[in-house]
């Protein structure tokens, strides 16, 4: 509040130093010497001063000259050579009287009005003014002392109120959940699947599913900013949502990259994208089960909730036009990023070709990598879909994980998932990734193991099921072969 009138604390300031009173002397001696100038002049002045100009005239000496001459000049006649003269002497006077007024006229208006306001007005205003400043002084340091007074009792008051304040709020469970990290909002909320990825989740597969486009048309910054901010909240809030889907993507999309740390994390990074760069297909495909085994819990399980739903989504594929490598290219860059430093561009060119080919067969192969089914109402909180789940026509064969394959890592023992096998077909196609930076067709971007898929895509395939024994691992724990359903799609882990 002090510096709200820096103007007024220097004249404050000022008024209390030895440069007013020199200065208040000095205007005292300008206001005495006007006004004695101002006198002398007035009597110096051969009119009247302050009266009309046609009296002012009339009262001037020379006035009366000048019509004392002329009446004697008409007197004495123009015969005379005297009586001529008066006459003309007498109307030159006349002339200087005229000229005479002219002159006093304007003295007064330049020289007599200022010197006047000057020693009646303007300094007698500024002495007047120097008494009111004191006085706003005054008052002044009265409004600071109150002023300062009142925030001296407002801080007490906070320092109570604000106490009770930050522990209601650390004890409320319904805090934002975008842009907290995924461990403090689970425990926060005592939740197994973080809420906006099951309330995007169970709104999608209500009315989402056969929507073209899903993840990649972006929805209305306005619709979006308000689902986040219900998402925030509370659930009680999205029924308006329902009937957008593109908006219930675009928060999932969002929730997901603003996540401080992805949910594939920033400490399995360098495992992530040496998995996928793993030449041999199947070996790959071994080396992406291990790093999705060593994800923290909570990451695990939300991450296996997500796989699980766009699997279900890519099941669509043929009207929502989402297959897993579209999936992968919309989404992969929110689930797994770089914590090293750099343009969003360089981050991106450096991560998007490895993402694709990391999340797209774990799409590809969701009931391979997570054999358990899911509940996707998992809270419970949520109303079912209302139209039944998609069958899965594709026939399913039983492929063994790293846990149930001999020491040395090579095993010929079929392992279950989505993967199309006929005869001498060969699924070991390397992964090259360009030396210099180009724009990757979907063909090119595609990692072998999903490449196979569409190399047998249009041919006929032969389901073949080859039994075989091996010894599990002393760290993993083997499928028993004889339970085995080929046309189950849930495996024991």
């Amino acid at each position: 509040t002090y510096f709200l009138h820096p103007c007024l604390n220097q004249l404050a300031d000022l008024f209390h130093g030895r440069p007013v009173l020199l200065i208040e002397r000095r205007l005292e001696l300008v206001r005495l010497v006007s006004h004695n100038t101002h006198k002398r002049l007035v009597s110096c002045l051969q009119g009247q001063l302050g009266t009309d100009t046609e009296k002012r005239h009339k009262k001037l000496p020379l006035t009366g000259l000048s019509q004392t001459m002329q009446e004697g000049g008409s007197q004495l006649g123009e015969e005379s050579m005297i009586g001529k003269m008066m006459d003309v002497c007498g109307e030159a006077e006349g002339k200087l009287a005229f000229e005479l007024l002219q002159h006093e006229m304007q003295m007064e208006k330049d020289i007599l009005d200022p010197l006047n306001q000057l020693a009646e007005v303007e300094i007698p205003n500024i002495l007047k003014q120097r008494k009111q400043l004191a006085k706003l002084v005054l008052d002044y340091d009265s409004l600071l002392e109150t002023q300062a007074e009142y925030h001296r009792r407002s801080l007490a008051a906070l320092e109570v109120v604000i106490p009770t304040i930050q522990t209601q709020q650390d004890s409320w469970i319904e805090k934002p959940a975008f842009g907290t990290a995924l461990e403090e909002h689970l425990k926060r909320t005592n939740r197994e699947i973080a809420l906006p990825i099951e309330a995007c989740v169970m709104m999608l597969l209500e009315t989402g599913m056969k929507e073209e486009g899903l993840f990649r048309i972006a929805a209305g910054a306005s619709k979006l900013k308000k689902l986040k901010a219900a998402l925030d909240c509370s659930t009680s809030q999205l029924e308006g949502f329902y009937s957008d889907p593109h908006a219930v993507a675009g928060a999932l999309k969002s929730y997901l990259r603003e996540l401080p740390e992805p949910l594939m994390t920033f400490s399995l990074y360098d495992e992530w994208i040496q998995a996928s760069n793993t030449l041999d297909s199947d070996k790959r495909l071994q080396a992406l089960w291990v790093t999705c085994d060593h994800l923290p819990k909570a990451h695990k399980a939300n991450f296996r909730y997500l796989v699980k739903f766009l699997a279900k989504l890519a099941q669509d594929s043929d009207v929502n036009k989402m297959t897993p490598s579209n999936i992968a290219i919309v989404l992969g860059p929110n689930l797994l990023w770089s914590k090293t430093e750099g343009t969003l561009a360089e981050m991106a060119a450096a991560t998007s070709v490895h993402v694709l080919a990391i999340i797209e067969p774990i799409i590809q192969h969701a009931d391979w990598f997570f054999p358990e089914e899911v509940d996707f109402n998992v809270s419970g909180m949520f109303s079912l879909p209302s139209h039944p789940p998609t069958p899965d026509p594709e026939p399913i064969l039983d492929r063994k994980r790293p846990g149930s394959m001999g020491q040395d890592g090579d095993s010929h023992t079929p392992r279950k998932d989505r993967y199309l096998s006929r005869p001498n077909l060969s699924l070991s196609l390397p992964l090259t990734l360009p030396s210099r930076p180009k724009t990757l067709s979907r063909q090119e971007s595609r990692g072998p193991a999903v490449s196979a898929l569409y190399v047998v895509a249009n041919e006929s395939i032969t389901v073949t099921e080859t039994p075989t024994e091996d010894l599990p691992s002393p760290d993993f724990k083997a499928v028993p072969q004889s339970n085995v359903d080929p046309t189950n799609p849930v495996t024991n882990k």
